[in-house]
C-alpha cells in the first residue's frame, strides 16, 4: 500500500503512519520517486510492504470489510452481525491509500528507507508580514488557533475567497509575534502564509467556551469526546445534571455537546432507589428547559447519534427520524462506514471538509425535515447509490437521500444534529472538523473583526439605514431600563411600570421597526436579505421585552449581542456591493 503525501490533511496522514508503527507494522518511506500503479509518487511517500509479519493486520486495517449476506434459508432473514462490521482505518481518518497489486521490483525496494519513527510534515511560516493565514483543511489547524487564542492572539475566518489566494474559511491570525507563531506552526506541522495586511471580509472570533454533558450513567462516548477536545485545546467543562438544571448556561458557554446515548438515559438516568440519591435521575424537564433557553438565547447545542433524538424531543424540533420503529429485517447497520455528500462547503459547519467524507454509522438515526423546519441539511446519504463503503448495511434505500447531519435554527441559536458519531472511538479523524466547526459556529463568538480594513467591496450603507439603526440602539437603552424597572417593582408600582413598558414596546413596534424596514429598501440585494433577519430579531426582542425579565447587569450592547443584532449589522456592513 502507498500513502502519498498528496493528502487533504497531511498531518493526519502522518498520524496514521505513527499508529501503524506503534502496532509493529513496518513502514518504508520513498527516498526517490516511487513508481507504481501507472503513476509516480513523490519523495517522502510512505510505503507498506506486505511481505512482513504483520501483513494480515495491514489487510485488516486498510481493506474494506465485506460482511457476507448470510441467509438462514433461501427466503429467510439474513444472519446479522452483532457488532461493528466495518472499520477501515484510512477511510475513518480521511486518508487516501493505494493498493499496489503488482510485485515490487528490487529497483523499487532500493528507493525505500525503513522507518523507525515518523517525522511529522515540516511546519512553519512562509512569506513576510505580521498577519498569518492558515488553511482550514488540517485538523491540527484547530489546535494551533486554540493555542494562539490562549496566548492572547486574535483569530478570524475569511468569509469569502480572497483575491490574494486564501480560500473562504481560512484562519487569519494577528496580534502574535512571528517567532511564537512559527513555533506553534512547527509544533502542529502546519504551514502558515504571512501577509502584509489582513484579507477582506474577516469575521473575528474568540476562544469558545465548551460544555460537555457527563451523565452519572457511564457513557463511553463522553470519554472519547472529552479526550479529543482536550487533545485539540478546547478545554471542555464537565456538566453534570445539576449544572445544566441550574440554568444561566449562556453566561458560561458558547457550545454544549451531548454525547451519544439514548433519550431515556439522558433524561431519566439511574432510577431512584437503584443507587445513592445524589446519582439518581437525569437531565429531566428542568434540564431540558435549561437547554431550550440556552439555544433560544444564542447558544449552540451539538448532539451525537442517538442523543440527537433527545434534542428533537426536548426542543420540539420539526425533524423526523426515518428509521424510527423499523425492525432489524427492515433496516440494520450495527456499525459500518457510509459515504455522505456535503452540499455547501462554504457553510461554517463544513469548512475544510472534502466533498464526500465517510462517517461511522452505528445504530443511529437518519433525518428528514418536517413542515416548519428552518435550517440546513449539511450532509445527506447519496440518493442514487448505496452509501456503504465498508461493513454491512441492510436495506440502504431506507436512508438514501436522507440527512445525516442537520443544522436547525432555534431562537437566536442553533442545534447541530449528528446522525452518527463524528469522533467514533477516537478513530474518525476525517470527521473531527465537523465537531470543531460546529463549536466555532456559535452566534456568541462572531464579532466584527478588529483588523478588518475598509474596502470598496464592503457595502455602502445609506444614511437613512445608519440613522434608523442608531435610533434602534437608542430605543433599546430605554426599553431595557423600562423592562428592568417593571420586574423590580412590586404591588401597584408594578402595575404602573407594566403599563409604561407595554406602551413603549408598542410604540417601538409601530414606529421604529417599520422605519428600519423602509430604510432597508435602499440597501443592496445581499444586505437586504440580512436586514430581513435583523427585523425578525427585532420583533422577537420586542416580544420578549414585554414578558421576559432581563438581568439588571445587562446593558443595551449586551442585549444586541444576545439577539445577534450586532452580528447581523456587521454582516450587512460586509455584504458585497452589487448593482441593484
Amino acid at each position: 500500500f502507498v500513502i502519498s503525501q498528496e493528502q487533504h490533511d497531511l498531518p493526519t496522514a502522518a498520524t496514521l503512519v505513527e499508529k501503524l508503527l506503534i502496532n509493529g507494522i513496518e513502514v518504508h518511506q520513498a527516498i526517490k520517486r516511487f513508481a507504481a500503479n501507472g503513476r509516480e509518487y513523490r519523495v517522502g511517500s510512505w510505503v507498506v510492504l506486505m511481505d512482513q509479519p504483520f501483513a494480515p493486520l495491514v489487510k485488516e486495517l486498510f481493506e474494506p470489510q465485506h460482511y457476507p449476506d448470510l441467509r438462514e434459508s433461501l427466503n429467510g432473514p439474513p444472519i446479522l452481525p452483532y457488532d461493528v462490521a466495518g472499520w477501515t482505518l484510512p477511510m475513518q481518518m480521511g486518508i487516501e491509500t493505494a493498493a499496489v497489486l503488482q510485485p515490487i521490483s528490487a529497483d523499487q525496494r532500493g528507493g525505500l528507507k525503513l522507518l523507525e519513527q515518523v517525522a511529522p510534515p515540516a511546519g512553519g511560516i512562509q512569506g513576510a508580514g505580521s498577519v498569518y493565514a492558515i488553511s482550514h483543511r488540517e485538523n491540527a489547524s484547530f489546535k494551533a488557533i486554540n493555542e494562539v487564542l490562549s496566548a492572547g492572539g486574535q483569530v478570524g475566518f475569511i468569509a469569502s475567497d480572497s483575491p490574494s489566494g486564501q480560500q473562504a474559511g481560512a484562519f487569519v491570525v494577528s496580534g502574535i509575534d512571528r517567532e511564537r507563531m512559527s513555533e506553534i506552526a512547527r509544533r502542529n506541522a502546519i504551514v502558515g502564509q504571512a501577509l502584509p495586511r489582513s484579507p477582506e471580509s474577516v469575521i473575528s472570533t474568540r476562544k469558545p467556551r465548551v460544555g460537555l454533558y457527563r451523565a452519572w450513567v457511564p457513557i463511553i462516548d463522553e470519554g472519547w469526546t472529552r479526550w479529543i477536545l482536550e487533545s485539540y485545546g478546547f478545554a471542555p467543562v464537565t456538566l453534570r445534571n445539576g449544572d445544566v438544571q441550574a440554568g444561566h448556561l449562556n453566561e458560561r458557554f458558547d457550545a454544549i455537546i451531548i454525547p451519544d446515548s439514548s433519550s431515556r438515559v439522558l433524561l431519566e438516568g439511574f432510577a431512584p432507589g437503584s443507587i445513592s440519591g445524589e446519582y439518581a435521575g437525569g437531565l429531566g424537564e428542568a434540564g431540558a428547559e435549561a437547554l431550550r433557553e440556552f439555544v433560544r438565547r444564542g447558544g449552540t447545542l451539538i448532539t451525537f447519534n442517538n442523543a440527537s433524538l433527545m434534542a428533537i424531543e426536548a426542543l420540539g424540533l420539526p425533524v423526523t427520524n426515518v428509521l424510527a420503529d423499523l425492525k432489524n429485517d427492515q433496516f440494520f447497520c450495527s456499525g459500518s462506514l457510509l459515504r455522505v455528500e456535503l452540499h455547501d462547503l462554504n457553510h461554517p459547519g463544513l469548512l475544510g471538509m472534502p466533498r464526500e467524507p465517510i462517517v461511522m454509522f452505528e445504530r443511529g438515526p437518519a433525518f428528514e425535515p418536517k413542515s416548519g423546519f428552518q435550517g440546513v441539511a449539511l450532509a445527506t446519504y447519496p440518493k442514487d447509490r448505496n452509501p456503504l463503503a465498508s461493513g454491512f448495511l441492510l436495506h440502504p434505500e431506507r436512508i438514501q437521500g436522507k440527512a445525516a447531519e442537520l443544522e436547525v435554527f432555534y431562537g437566536s441559536g442553533r442545534v447541530y444534529l449528528f446522525g452518527f458519531r463524528p469522533q467514533w472511538r477516537g478513530q474518525s479523524h476525517g470527521t473531527y472538523k465537523l465537531v470543531f466547526n460546529a463549536i466555532y459556529d456559535s452566534p456568541s463568538l462572531a464579532k466584527p473583526s478588529s483588523f478588518q480594513k475598509p474596502s470598496e467591496s464592503v457595502s455602502s450603507q445609506p444614511e437613512s439605514w445608519k440613522a434608523a439603526i442608531a435610533r434602534v440602539q437608542s430605543d433599546l437603552v430605554v426599553l431595557l431600563r423600562q423592562n428592568q424597572a417593571f420586574f423590580a417593582a412590586r404591588g401597584q408600582q408594578a402595575v404602573e411600570e407594566r403599563s409604561k413598558l407595554a406602551a413603549a414596546v408598542d410604540q417601538f413596534e409601530k414606529e421604529r421597526i417599520p422605519e428600519v424596514e423602509d430604510a432597508a429598501i435602499e440597501l443592496n440585494e445581499a444586505a437586504r436579505k440580512k436586514a430581513s433577519e435583523y427585523v425578525r430579531q427585532l420583533r422577537r426582542l420586542s416580544a420578549d421585552l414585554k414578558t421576559k425579565e432581563f438581568e439588571s447587569g445587562l446593558n443595551a450592547e449586551g442585549l444586541s449581542e444576545r439577539y445577534r443584532l450586532s452580528a447581523i449589522q456587521q454582516e450587512i456592513v460586509m455584504a458585497p456591493s452589487k448593482p441593484k
